[in-house]
């Protein structure tokens, strides 16, 4: 959790700048979108979730605005689950998504629903210490799909605030009794959204 934490304190220092200036009225072609988001991460498919339990990460971001429907953005992440019954100590299951990001938005108004498509790579790293083989460990990057949805609520002109949850697929190409393949995660975020220059 600690490394959690050291992941987002940097970020709330390189997001400021960007809400400071989207305190000023909106240009016609502001383009750029700054987010940072952070929430719980829950591994869903059998084997990561019989071993490991609800965890927390989040993501920065920076995309590139076509129309207000619809941006193109790269995305890179940290999750982490600790092991379910001896703690993070004796193991963890930690990913960071790097990918590109599509989202479209709908609707014109001051609550706008989304739906996304990402693609890209996670980078895993994964432990766990078991009574018959002692601690366990393996360091990977794979595929990765993540499709996902939320809404967006405009609070200022170029601020906006989401909620948004995805379904990371990652495409082991190890894999192992405590793994699946693809092994699925699904993380619950809340963000902060700024249109810049």
């Amino acid at each position: 959790m600690k490394k959690a934490l050291l992941f987002f304190i940097p970020c709330t220092f390189l997001f400021l700048p960007a809400w400071v200036r989207a305190q000023a009225p909106p240009p016609e072609n502001q383009r750029w979108i700054e987010q940072a988001d952070g929430g719980f991460v829950f591994p869903l498919s059998p084997g990561v979730a019989q071993e490991y339990a609800r965890g927390v990460g989040g993501d920065i971001l920076v995309g590139y605005r076509f129309n207000r429907d619809f941006n193109l953005s790269a995305d890179v992440g940290y999750f982490e689950c600790d092991e379910k019954f001896y703690g993070g100590a004796s193991g963890s299951w930690t990913y960071d998504p790097l990918l590109l990001l599509a989202r479209f938005n709908f609707g014109p108004g001051w609550v706008r629903p989304f739906l996304l498509l990402g693609a890209g790579l996670a980078v895993d790293s994964y432990s766990l210490t078991t009574s018959y083989e002692g601690q366990v460990s393996n360091r990977e990057t794979d595929p990765m799909l993540s499709p996902g949805a939320g809404v967006l609520f405009i609070v200022e002109t170029n601020v906006a605030i989401y909620l948004q949850t995805r379904v990371d697929l990652i495409f082991s190409r190890v894999g192992g009794p405590w793994t699946d393949n693809p092994t699925v995660f699904l993380p619950i975020k809340a963000g902060l959204s700024v249109l810049t220059f």
